[in-house]
Parts: structure tokens; C-alpha cells; sequence
């Protein structure tokens, strides 16, 4: 009941056998005659790789293709299969099996050695030089931030040293200012042109003498950054002032006013209504920072020292001196780049403005104020 196989079957199956069993010790196709015939008609025999792990894709490619069961996919002529079998014992590439290219890699790196180790000797140095660059990359990147830390340090370190600095020389320069009014504040000259003034403060020709002192005692002082020198009587008349003329040559509009509403006269720590009268102040004082009522509008502080009688027990009037804040808070500090030092007047300070609003609206307005300038120190800090 068998049938003969065509000569190509008996062909594939001598060469492709052959080489089967040269590869392995033994035979694809074993067992009875009926399974061994069977074997061949289906092409069923274990693939050599599953018997001997040991053996290449290609070798194993190369004995399929030799025992194919469709003659098209086997070898044309023997003469295919043993160059096939010669370029496998060459390691070059066999037409029957398709190489990856690690394999490819692999085998040109066996033929050329000398230049496959210079390669492989090139990539581990470039390797080691990465690695060693990023090293040393992190150290500096390390000493960078240390250095940087130590700079933020020493910048710290400065600046509180030029703020303690500046604090001293603000210090030392509202200290000299009042130590010169309370000096000329007990001149017995000053004194005796007030007794005489205060009787009648309106009274323009006999403020003349007074007038002439103030002059005189202006001028002494030019060396110290000054705005303008005041005399105020006993009830707060403006009486003299240096200097006595405005920018345009005439007589300045705050002579003989009355300013026993201002603070720097009164020394209770804020401005009271327009029509208010009281004693001038008892000790000494300088204001905070305001805004001058003149045509320029700038930031003052003022100073007053009281003038009291011989005896020294009553209070006959008050003489002041105003500074610009620019010239007073002007320091001659050499700062690092970048640093600067500002000025901060954290006392409280309320300029009342409308007489008719009663005590609960004025401390609405007082919290009001005082919130703006807190606010406004926040933005200059920021900037």
C-alpha cells in the first residue's frame, strides 16, 4: 500500500539526513518503517536546536532548508548546500537563514579584532571620561552653591554691618541737631527778645531784633544740613524764621501764623484741630517724617527745643529747625552692588485734616493712615 517517492524526495532526504546526523548522532525520522514513511511525507522530525541547544539558527536554517518538504524551498543543486555549509564554516553569512544584526556585529568584530578591541578600548575611555566628567561636574556644581552660600552669608553679614552703621550716623545726627537747639535755646539774648515779643506776637516791628538773631544764628549753622530755622512765642505765633524769604524774594507766608496745633510745637505726638491752643512742649523732640506744606512738597523732619525763662521753670516759646529727609538720611556708605539701605520711620503719626469729624471717624482714619504707610514700606522693601 506505499508509494514511491519522486527522486527529489529521496535526494532531500539523503543530503538533509546526512547533515542531520552528522549535527546530531541520529536520524530525524526513527521508530517503525510505517512512522518512519510518515515522518518523511509530513516533514515531522524534532528540530535540531530542540535536541542540542549547542547548535546556530544558521546551521540549524541550513538543514531545514536541505530537508524541506516543498521542493521550492529546498536547495536548488547540492552544489547551493555546500556553500551554504562552506560559508557557515567561514563564518560569513548563509543564504538559508536571515542573521540579526548582533550576529552580524559578533562576526564582524571576530574578523576585524585589532579594530573591534580599538573601538570597544575608545567607548570605555569616552565612557570613563563621562563619567569621571560628571564627577567632577558635581563637585564644582557642590563648591558652586557652598560659594554661593558663603557669598549670601557674607552679603548678610555686610548689610547688617552698614545698617547698624547707618542707624549710628542717623543717631548721631538727631542727637547733634537737638544738643544745638537746646544750646541756643538757653541764649539769654533769645530769651529776653521773646519776653518782649510775647505780649504781642503779631507785633512785626518788635520781631525785627529777634528776627536779626535768627539771621545771624542761621548762618552760623549753614555747615549743618538745614531746611529752615523757626522761632514759635509762648502761644505758637511763627515769630522768625530763617530763612525769612521764599524762593521768589518774599516775605514767607508762615511768619505770624499760629501753629500751637502742631505737634513739633505742642510735643503730644500728633497734630490737633487748626483752632486748637496749648502750652508748647517741655522736652526736646524731632517729628517723624511729613510732608512739607510749601510749594514743593517734600519730606521733612522737624526738631524743637524748648526756650524756658532764666529760672529754667517755665516755657517762654519753642525754636526748631526742619531738614529735608533726603539730606538727613543721606549716608556715605560704600555698599556692595546690588545693596541698599532704607530709611524706615515706624512711629505712628496722625495729621488731623477735617476739624468737624468726631473721635470714633478720625481713629477710623488714624488706622486707615497707618495702614497705607505700612503698605507703602511693603512696596519700597519689595522693589
Amino acid at each position: 500500500g506505499s508509494t514511491l517517492l519522486p527522486y527529489t524526495t529521496l535526494f532531500r532526504s539523503s543530503l538533509g539526513v546526512t547533515l542531520y546526523k552528522i549535527m546530531l548522532g541520529q536520524v530525524p525520522f526513527r521508530g517503525k518503517l510505517d512512522q518512519i514513511w510518515e515522518g518523511i511525507r509530513e516533514g515531522n522530525c524534532e528540530r535540531p536546536t530542540k535536541v542540542d541547544r549547542s547548535l546556530s539558527n544558521a546551521l540549524e536554517a541550513i538543514c531545514a532548508k536541505a530537508m524541506s518538504l516543498h521542493p521550492r524551498d529546498r536547495y536548488t543543486t547540492a552544489l547551493d548546500l555546500a556553500g551554504d555549509i562552506e560559508s557557515y564554516l567561514a563564518d560569513t553569512p548563509v543564504t538559508a537563514f536571515a542573521e540579526p544584526v548582533s550576529t552580524r556585529l559578533a562576526r564582524w568584530s571576530r574578523r576585524h579584532r585589532l579594530l573591534s578591541q580599538g573601538i570597544l578600548a575608545t567607548l570605555l575611555i569616552v565612557t570613563l571620561v563621562g563619567i569621571s566628567a560628571a564627577i567632577v561636574m558635581g563637585r564644582l556644581q557642590s563648591n558652586a552653591v557652598k560659594s554661593q552660600q558663603v557669598e549670601h552669608e557674607l552679603r548678610k553679614h555686610s548689610l547688617s554691618v552698614s545698617a547698624h552703621f547707618a542707624a549710628r550716623t542717623i543717631a548721631n545726627n538727631v542727637d547733634i541737631r537737638l544738643r544745638i537747639l537746646e544750646k541756643e535755646a538757653a541764649s539769654p539774648v533769645l530769651r529776653d527778645y521773646l519776653l518782649k515779643i510775647n505780649p504781642n506776637p503779631q507785633d512785626r516791628a518788635a520781631s525785627e531784633p529777634l528776627q536779626a538773631w535768627m539771621n545771624a544764628c542761621g548762618e552760623r549753622y549753614e555747615h549743618v544740613d538745614s531746611r529752615t530755622w523757626i522761632i514759635y512765642s509762648i502761644d505758637g505765633t511763627q515769630v522768625a524764621r530763617f530763612p525769612s524769604r521764599d524762593k521768589d524774594n518774599k516775605i514767607s507766608k508762615t511768619l505770624f501764623n499760629n501753629f500751637a496745633f502742631r505737634d513739633y510745637f505742642n510735643g503730644r505726638g500728633e497734630d490737633e484741630e487748626r483752632d486748637f491752643r496749648g502750652p508748647p512742649l517741655e522736652e526736646p523732640k524731632f517729628s517723624v517724617a511729613m510732608e512739607s506744606k510749601s510749594s514743593d512738597q517734600d519730606l521733612i523732619v522737624a526738631f524743637s527745643a524748648p526756650i524756658k525763662d532764666k529760672a529754667g521753670d517755665k516755657v517762654i516759646g519753642v525754636i526748631g529747625m526742619t531738614v529735608e529727609l533726603g539730606a538727613f538720611a543721606d549716608l556715605n556708605i560704600n555698599l556692595p552692588a546690588g545693596q541698599k539701605v532704607l530709611l524706615v520711620d515706624t512711629r505712628q503719626y496722625y495729621m488731623r485734616r477735617n476739624a468737624q469729624v468726631n473721635d470714633q471717624r478720625r481713629s477710623e482714619e488714624h488706622t486707615s493712615e497707618l495702614q497705607s504707610r505700612r503698605n507703602l514700606v511693603c512696596r519700597l522693601l519689595l522693589e
